[in-house]
């Protein structure tokens, strides 16, 4: 593995404890504090729409800057940061400032991934992001653990001292992987071309604002010219509408089990724990073979088909019946283990290295990333919306939607596989 790899990888683990004990019970606390449920539906949306915001300016961005210092900075500025404002005040003023700052982490989340990837080939690139996605999940084993401390403390005491630890331990790992990393090849090349630019634009002449569209420009190309790559990134975008919607990164996600399955904090932890577990028997045991024998793309059709499987029976489920609940989650979560990884390395490889690179395919990579974040940000916007607008008659809206998001993944997949241009180094 490259260093820049292994050093992201070193220190994914401080950031993903961090992040995933304070997340999980996020939404409790905010209701706790007085957030009503339609509230969540508006910081989903107003967040999606500051996302957006920040997802078009995350590809110039992460051009201009390189993609080394843009992860530090967003990751302090959209990571540790907003967990002090949520620390500080947890009621609808507080949560909509911090929700909409920590959306400036698209800018990270872009640098990020071509920071760890961007030097290497594709299998690097499909283990890459494999090993980070393990290294996220199981730090959902410690959900079970915060809940019987949120027993105990109480959900306003134990959240606030979680937020508080976790933004200074997101904080030393942005600023550690920042130290032990290196500007990228193609990140060194874009930040000369940009700094060329400006050297030969005349000082009284403003900024050029065909800068902020010419990453969008290259990246349509690209995606045009290649159907492979686009269903790659259509599939990418929707999973991460489904991200925000079904799984442990939605607000709603932990409120569902309580409002629609009557289940107290503690069952909920375990909920938390068997969806982590699950999702890492996937990346540990079967992604490993599936990502090499099927590819990705096959990999997250066959992990979509079994996900919505399991979310299916969610849709019907009567309060008191838990174990069924955590039954069905366990099936879901085995899916959204393959998925996840393949519908990122899916992404990652469709560009191709060496001879069988498609052209202008290397700069058309945060551009490609920036439409994908721009795109399932609206749907999550719109979401959100009618989140707010029916949750509280309806919350098996979630599993729902899930069901539909996922059903369309596996479509575009099966659709757009087979029909791209001939491409040796590429994996799909």
């Amino acid at each position: 593995m490259t260093r820049n790899t292994k050093t992201c990888l070193a220190f994914t683990p401080l950031w993903s404890i961090a992040y995933s004990l304070s997340f999980f019970y996020l939404s409790l606390y905010f209701r706790a504090c007085g957030v009503s449920d339609s509230q969540l539906g508006s910081l989903v949306t107003l967040g999606a729409a500051s996302s957006i915001i920040f997802s078009f300016l995350s590809a110039p961005l992460v051009d201009r800057m390189g993609r080394r210092r843009s992860t530090l900075v967003f990751d302090l500025v959209g990571s540790a940061a907003p967990f002090l404002i949520f620390a500080f005040s947890g009621n609808f003023a507080a949560a909509l400032v911090g929700t909409v700052l920590s959306n400036s982490a698209r800018v990270m989340n872009i640098g990020f991934s071509l920071l760890m990837t961007e030097d290497s080939g594709n299998d690097e690139r499909s283990t890459a992001f494999n090993v980070f996605n393990i290294m996220y999940i199981a730090s959902g084993l410690l959900v079970p653990v915060a809940g019987s401390y949120v027993e105990r403390a109480g959900i306003l005491g134990a959240e606030r001292w979680f937020l508080i630890l976790s933004a200074a331990v997101l904080a030393l790992s942005a600023i550690g992987r920042s130290y032990f990393t290196v500007e990228t090849r193609t990140g060194l090349a874009l930040m000369e071309k940009t700094r060329v630019a400006a050297a030969l634009r005349k000082p009284r002449l403003p900024a050029d604002p065909g800068a902020l569209f010419r990453p969008y420009a290259t990246a349509f190309r690209f995606l045009g010219s290649d159907r492979g790559a686009a269903a790659a990134a259509s599939a990418n975008l929707l999973f991460y509408v489904y991200y925000s919607v079904g799984t442990i990164g939605s607000f709603y996600f932990a409120p569902f089990f309580a409002d629609a399955l009557g289940m107290d904090s503690r069952m909920m932890g375990l909920v938390g724990a068997v969806f982590s577990a699950g999702t890492l028997f996937s990346m540990l045991v079967l992604n490993p073979i599936l990502l090499k024998k099927l590819g990705a793309r096959r990999c997250s059709v066959l992990g979509g088909m079994l996900n919505l499987g399991g979310f299916l029976p969610l849709v019907f489920l009567r309060p008191g019946n838990g174990i069924a609940a955590i039954l069905a989650v366990g099936g879901a979560s085995l899916g959204y283990g393959m998925i996840k990884s393949g519908v990122d390395a899916a992404l990652s490889t469709c560009f191709g290295e060496g001879l069988g690179a498609t052209e202008g395919a290397e700069e058309a990579r945060a551009g490609v990333y920036s439409i994908t974040n721009i795109v399932s940000s609206a749907l999550v916007m719109g979401s959100g919306a009618l989140f707010g607008a029916f949750y509280d008659s309806a919350p098996r809206l979630i599993p729902l939607l899930s069901t539909l998001f996922l059903g369309a993944i596996v479509v575009i997949l099966l659709e757009g596989g087979g029909r791209r241009r001939a491409s040796p180094g590429t994996s799909v």
